[in-house]
């Protein structure tokens, strides 16, 4: 497995719940969230809107903590501070290993999904 896991009994200590179920549509809700999030990225970049960049960036960090994937909130935080600069180039540098850590993350929530919607 090339990608990163999602581990649930890390989840269920991690929130004091067992609620297999709750995980499973969390973990469906980031799945939809972080490509928006992405495509806002991109979107505030090309318009050379800083705000929207670190608005976009923070929500993704945020929603990718909950599930503990920290590759995915490390490098949306950077984008966020580059954004909080005005320094798009960086912006633009660091949405390639974005996009490519939530293409991991995405490929880990489907393995979690499929893993848990049947117990």
């Amino acid at each position: 497995m090339a990608f990163p896991s999602i581990e649930l009994e890390r989840l269920q200590q991690q929130f004091g719940i067992d609620d297999i179920e709750l995980l499973v549509t969390v973990a469906q809700a980031l799945a939809k969230e972080a490509p928006f999030c992405l495509g806002n990225i991109e979107n505030a970049l090309s318009e050379r809107n800083e705000q929207e960049i670190a608005i976009a960036a923070h929500t993704l960090k945020g929603a990718s903590r909950v599930m503990m994937m920290s590759s995915v909130a490390a490098v949306a935080q950077e984008v966020e501070m580059a954004g909080k600069r005005c320094d798009f180039e960086a912006v633009a540098t660091h949405l390639v290993a974005l996009r490519h850590h939530v293409d991991e993350m995405l490929q880990a929530i489907e393995q979690f999904v499929n893993d848990n919607q049947t117990r």
